[in-house]
């Protein structure tokens, strides 16, 4: 797939802001697990790893939101 059939898709879905303001508006609800989980080991290597993924495809969108303006 070309970068810009990619580009096509994702403006038709999703715009960055939208994608900001859900990530902010999910990390805002309060768990009442936070404080029961904090200290698993097994979880903070969870949240580790599925934020470096995150930010890595995030980059990745970002990069490709630049290169085509």
């Amino acid at each position: 797939m070309e970068e810009a059939e990619i580009k096509q898709l994702l403006d038709v879905r999703v715009s960055c802001a939208r994608v900001k303001q859900l990530l902010i508006d999910l990390v805002k609800v309060p768990s009442p697990q936070t404080e029961l989980l904090e200290d698993e080991p097994l979880l903070k290597q969870f949240i580790a790893k599925a934020s470096h993924v995150c930010l890595r495809w995030a980059s990745r969108i970002s990069a490709v939101m630049r290169w085509a303006t």
